[in-house]
């Protein structure tokens, strides 16, 4: 199997929220309860991705052409590197947190991963969540995240999010593919005058998930390519390492 990704286009998506409806129903995750909060970026819910909430779309506040408010959407879920530093800190990489290689996606064997919370701590993009003890079927906290649905791609069919996509804001299918694809969608949206730009190709290696902007990433807070290999995030990453062999170490101890 190619290289998988998804290519979300930003220009396209009109916020209906039915990927996160779908993510729910798939993966058969609770619902939650809703709530009402408002911030400086529009007005969301829920507030914040979780062991029960894999994927949401997070509203970014900017205006129009005439000085009335307006707001850009973005997908958030997990994006799938290609150099996964959640793989690389966690003490049983491979067996808990791990890459796919037929597809490039990562996902999370909650049957061997201890709940370290290394990969919350190791991920640039803030991405996987603890769950409470107590909610866990496990009875203990493990990691949660986005997988792309891997059940259904090693089937042949889309991730749930994409299949379900009204506007076709998402696209699934292989990644040298997509990346052409999202070079030339930029290219179109510049020629209607407005900007475009394309993230995910080189960051952590290359993601999985990829996305067309209408602004730069860093009004997405996204970091940038210098961000990701900045010395003190690569310090802080082998850090985590070392603890990571610790947790090891201590493990094959008992």
């Amino acid at each position: 199997m190619a290289d998988k990704a998804i290519l979300y286009d930003a220009s396209k998506c009109i916020a209906c929220k039915g990927c996160q409806v779908a993510c729910k129903q798939w993966n058969e995750l609770s619902a939650g309860t809703s709530e009402f909060f408002a911030s400086t970026d529009g007005y969301e819910n829920p507030s914040d991705l979780s062991a029960n909430t894999y994927t949401r779309i997070k509203f970014h506040l900017t205006e129009k052409t005439n000085g009335d408010p307006d707001w850009l959407f973005r997908k958030e879920q997990c994006f799938h590197c290609a150099d996964a530093d959640c793989v690389t800190v966690c003490p049983y990489a491979g067996e808990a947190m791990q890459y796919d290689s037929a597809t490039g996606f990562v996902w999370v064997n909650r049957d061997n991963c201890i709940g370290c919370g290394l990969c919350i701590s190791a991920c640039p993009f803030n991405i996987p969540r603890l769950s409470d003890a107590a909610d866990d079927p496990s009875g203990e906290p493990r990691s949660y995240k986005c997988w792309a649905c891997l059940d259904r791609v090693t089937n042949g069919e889309q991730p749930a999010c994409v299949k379900t996509c009204a506007p076709e804001a998402q696209k699934f299918g292989d990644r040298s593919e997509l990346i052409i694809e999202a070079n030339a969608r930029k290219a179109e949206l510049e020629a209607q005058g407005k900007t475009a730009y394309v993230y995910g190709v080189n960051e952590q290696d290359g993601l999985h998930y990829l996305y067309i902007l209408l602004k730069e990433p860093s009004f997405y807070g996204l970091p940038s390519a210098d961000e990701l290999n900045a010395g003190s995030r690569k310090a802080a990453l082998k850090a985590l390492c070392e603890e990571a062999k610790q947790l090891a170490q201590k493990a094959a101890s008992f």
